[in-house]
């Protein structure tokens, strides 16, 4: 028995892994066998639209250049299916994210228990859990490949060109962070001068030559007031804040952690300069209103769980003797798994699946040579994504034409003159249907009384020319 009692003991964190892998793997799948692909976030229906429309239209120079496409192109003629790209493979990259955060805590800190401490922390942050949610799919792949580069920084490898590369070709923002340690290291670490010097080069010269068109158009953000997000109009402040979390929300799910990554921080910085260095730089980032700097919480929780982990080690290992502290740290990571885990259970979708089922039917019910309105751009990624047709949302895509002013007098204004007015800079040689969700249907009040504009079904409404 005694024998029995030891083997499982010397075990434990073997299935402990095990665990925490289930956990994270069935907190990833979660939403999606509750709700469908309406239990995704809010991207979901922008890049079902890039992966289908790049493929259908494979070489025509007309399309901008976009370097996720490479990935989802190659994907697509090597057979796999939309959806399958979106689901299956995207589960896979979250994944493989969680399995490079073991391998680059372990790696840093030469020690498994840290590692496994930092994997716990990882699959139960409910800021990573939001981000996968989000549906921030190269966002996704970039922060894999940042972890990737940090493991081949450590080896001095060569290969950090390619990742690198991949970095700024699906996602050049995370490049920023990441490039930023490496230029500051290149100027004080001599010993990693030439190699990081060499490395940045390269992969900075590939990235430019296959993604330029991307690069400049973050080029000219920069270059203009909505840098600071501060200074951007109206319309565009919430997509280029990144859209996602904000502080306080971040504060509140990570507060268990959060004050040993500070610790952490505090008395091993020395150890870790580089990962000192990169939560320092996503900090100013963030703090500072970098633009889509909301993302960058994404890449300060990272460098934040790095830290709680090696701090809760040391703290335990410092204690060991203790039966209470022993108690205290199994209540510890037991509320971790709770809140995360009720977090996810009681998360809703933005869409309801009826809702989203009601948008797939769409093409089914109105002419493909037709333009098809939504009044809140909440809905407008997954209309643009689940239809075919030419989408108009309130201050996203290429139709539409109004300002923010005029989208307000179309929402509340009483006089159908003004609002026939509007609907005619779209002219009449193309049919226009109004899609209105489950958010919209008081905006059926205000065009019930309108003879131009009849109602289809409980989502779908007509203009008449």
């Amino acid at each position: 028995m005694k024998k029995n009692y030891k083997k499982i003991y010397k075990q434990w964190p073997l299935m402990a892994t095990v665990f925490v892998c289930i956990f994270y793997i069935v907190s990833r799948v979660w939403m999606y066998i509750r709700f469908g692909m309406a239990g995704f976030g809010y991207d979901i229906g922008i890049y079902r639209h890039i992966v289908q429309g790049y493929f259908d239209r494979l070489g025509d120079s007309a399309l901008p250049s976009f370097g996720f496409t490479s990935f989802s192109n190659a994907l697509s003629f090597l057979g796999s299916h939309t959806d399958t790209i979106l689901v299956l493979w995207y589960l896979c990259f979250g994944i493989l994210l969680m399995a490079a955060f073991y391998v680059v805590v372990n790696l840093y800190t030469k020690h498994k228990m840290i590692a496994l401490i930092g994997l716990v922390l990882f699959a139960t942050s409910i800021a990573q859990f939001e981000f996968f949610w989000w549906y921030y799919y190269r966002n996704l792949i970039a922060l894999f490949f940042v972890l990737l580069s940090l493991i081949l920084l450590y080896y001095r490898s060569y290969f950090i060109i390619l990742s690198l590369f991949v970095i700024g070709t699906i996602h050049p923002l995370s490049l920023i962070p990441l490039g930023l340690v490496l230029i500051i290291s290149s100027i004080f670490d001599r010993q990693k001068r030439s190699f990081l010097l060499v490395s940045g080069s390269v992969s900075l010269v590939g990235i430019i030559g296959l993604n330029f068109q991307e690069i400049m158009s973050y080029v000219s953000l920069l270059f203009e007031k909505t840098a600071h997000v501060s200074g951007a109009s109206r319309q565009q402040n919430a997509e280029l804040t990144g859209q996602f979390i904000p502080l306080d929300f971040y504060i509140r799910s990570s507060f268990l952690y959060i004050i040993f990554a500070f610790f952490g921080l505090l008395f091993y910085w020395r150890l870790y300069k580089t990962w000192a260095l990169f939560l320092v730089i996503n900090t100013v980032l963030f703090i500072f209103g970098f633009l889509f700097y909301r993302r960058f919480l994404i890449y300060f929780d990272i460098s934040a769980l790095f830290f709680a982990a090696v701090f809760l080690y040391h703290f335990l290992y410092d204690s060991k003797d203790s039966i209470l502290l022993k108690w205290t740290a199994i209540f510890f990571f037991a509320l971790m798994f709770l809140q995360c885990g009720m977090h996810i259970v009681r998360k809703q979708p933005l869409i309801s699946p009826r809702e989203l089922g009601a948008i797939q039917a769409i093409d089914t019910q109105v002419p493909t040579s037709s333009y098809l309105m939504t009044i809140n751009s909440h809905y407008a990624p997954w209309v643009q994504g689940f239809t075919t047709r030419d989408v108009i949302a309130p201050g996203m895509f290429e139709h539409d034409v109004w300002t923010y002013e005029e989208w307000q007098t179309f929402w509340y204004t009483e006089d159908i003159s003004k609002r026939r007015a509007l609907l005619e800079k779209y002219g009449n040689a193309k049919a226009l249907y109004i899609f209105l969700g489950d958010r919209d249907m008081w905006f059926g009040d205000n065009i019930a009384y309108d003879p131009r504009i009849s109602q289809v079904n409980n989502y779908i409404w007509q203009v008449s020319w």
